[in-house]
């Protein structure tokens, strides 16, 4: 069984390096036959009007500095036409894993964009894009970047239907709000973080198993690799595969429909698309075994809350 993955050409449109990862991803995993390909339609600009800023939205159309490059990235109309490429491959992917159970784009979540700017690399926020479009739904987002997703953080306090959670080495401006955990994973000198990460990581999916919301957008980030020059988790490629199989086993257990987006990752577009590789490895395993009759996952030791510094 091959997971349904969305992509399309267009999320290469920008021609920038930081997006080369997706496309080497898409190649290697056709190549293997890990996955159904379906191409979505972008969206337009003006179907973000009342979510993102309308000032904001101006800018992104004719390139105003500074809004236009307040996520960092330079602008161009091919860097907008790959973030509204990608758009559509969320809203696309999300309707694939609500009727499939499980769901990838093949592209970033960009949880730093807030609603009235871009941030850290992140255009327009495709996370909290879901749950707008989707009123109906509870939406989740589990986030597992190496950085916290502050503007995610920002649209939970706006959109009722949205909440998410946070597990993170760098805490980028998250502190926990309305409907936003954050889990800033314990860093004791000399200690790997590993097992603190994997601890967060099972309180987070107690909640979500206790919540049961209709969708959960799975930030599977490669930014936190031992490898990663911006990483401080510095989370093996072993501990990276245990988180997948312990967030998507636990997932469709409780039949929760899950949406992986790919999220950050600095080493060479290779490298991170080879760990990216192993999560869709890793969903095609849990899609070809039977759902167990118990949860697979071990229960965190402390409940669910928010850590500090």
């Amino acid at each position: 069984m091959s997971v349904p993955v969305v992509y399309s050409p267009r999320y290469q449109r920008s021609g920038l390096v930081h997006f080369e990862r997706f496309e080497w991803l898409h190649r290697q995993a056709l190549a293997e036959g890990l996955v159904q390909v379906n191409e979505p339609q972008p969206l337009d600009l003006e179907d973000l009007r009342g979510f993102h800023a309308d000032d904001y939205l101006d800018a992104m159309r004719t390139g105003a500095r500074p809004l236009a490059q307040s996520s960092y990235l330079p602008w161009s109309e091919g860097l907008l036409d790959t973030c509204l490429a990608m758009l559509g491959g969320q809203l696309h992917a999300a309707d694939l894993a609500l009727g499939n159970g499980m769901a990838f784009n093949l592209a970033c979540g960009f949880h730093h964009a807030f609603p009235e700017r871009g941030g850290g690399f992140c255009v327009f926020n495709g996370l909290a894009l879901v749950a707008a479009k989707r009123p109906e739904l509870q939406v989740t987002v589990l986030d597992c970047d190496e950085h916290g997703g502050d503007g995610t953080e920002a649209f939970c306090a706006r959109l009722d239907n949205l909440s998410a959670i946070s597990i993170f080495g760098t805490r980028f401006g998250i502190r926990g709000g309305i409907n936003s955990l954050a889990f800033n994973v314990p860093n004791e000198e000399g200690e790997a973080r590993d097992p603190g990460f994997l601890d967060s990581l099972d309180q987070a999916l107690d909640l979500i198993l206790q919540q049961k919301p209709d969708l959960v957008l799975y930030q599977a980030s490669a930014d936190s690799h031992i490898e990663d020059p911006r990483a401080t988790l510095k989370l093996s490629t072993a501990t990276l595969r245990l988180r997948d199989q312990r967030v998507l086993s636990a997932l469709r257990w409780a039949r929760i429909p899950v949406l992986v987006t790919l999220a950050g990752g600095y080493q060479q577009p290779e490298r991170t698309g080879a760990l990216y590789l192993q999560t869709l490895r890793v969903a095609n395993e849990v899609l070809s075994c039977r759902i167990p009759r118990v949860n697979p996952i071990h229960s965190g030791r402390r409940r669910p809350g928010t850590e500090s510094d």
